[in-house]
């Protein structure tokens, strides 16, 4: 079955490119040439698109949250992931109903269908939030022990690429300035993934 990856490589264009293009995309700044090439490979190649499954308008996912209403907003980081979850879900044609772990409850998870927890929990916490409804996804914290899907972010690529940077360019007195996370409850800490691969990096490259 032709992908968007083997249209990509036989039009020597980006696999975005190819995303934008077969999906109408009009805001994508392309030349009808490019525009055309890749339709005509599609059609070569016989490329027929996945069907989306339909969604029930009323499916509801939980987005819980971690932390506190202001300590999101003071929160670029995960303020963003937010941002993005919510947009998903609504071009998805998701309900999503947003809740923080005070207010998680049978009243208020009745009618939740599956669950997106975002931030850092602790086992108590996890066993809670399992027990709200499935599927359950955690976001920016691994949770394979406990028999859970996740999405975590790739710090230890860009650490080692920024540490060679500075390498390249004769800077070998190299220090990281880190944190600590803790779950909502305070009874568990989370060593900073960032820590742990600058240490790596940098014991490997002999600069400790």
């Amino acid at each position: 079955m032709t992908t968007i990856t083997d249209i990509a490589k036989a039009a020597g264009v980006s696999i975005a490119t190819v995303s934008r293009i077969l999906n109408y995309d009009t805001t994508l700044a392309v030349t009808p040439e490019t525009r055309q090439r890749v339709l005509k490979t599609a059609e070569k190649l016989a490329y027929k698109p996945r069907r989306r499954k339909r969604v029930s308008p009323q499916t509801t996912v939980a987005l819980i949250q971690w932390r506190s209403e202001q300590e999101e907003l003071n929160d670029l980081y995960y303020l963003q992931i937010q941002y993005a979850i919510e947009a998903r879900a609504a071009s998805a044609g998701y309900h999503l109903q947003s809740l923080h772990l005070e207010q998680l409850g049978a009243e208020t998870t009745q009618n939740v269908q599956g669950v997106i927890a975002l931030g850092k929990y602790d086992a108590g916490e996890v066993a809670t939030i399992k027990a709200l409804a499935q599927p359950v996804v955690f976001v920016d914290q691994n949770m394979l022990a406990f028999d859970c899907d996740s999405v975590t972010s790739d710090y230890a690529g860009p650490i080692k690429q920024i540490i060679h940077h500075f390498q390249s360019v004769g800077i070998n007195d190299i220090g990281f300035l880190g944190g600590v996370e803790t779950s909502r409850s305070g009874r568990e800490q989370f060593q900073d993934v960032r820590t742990v691969a600058f240490d790596r990096v940098m014991h490997a490259e002999n600069l400790m």
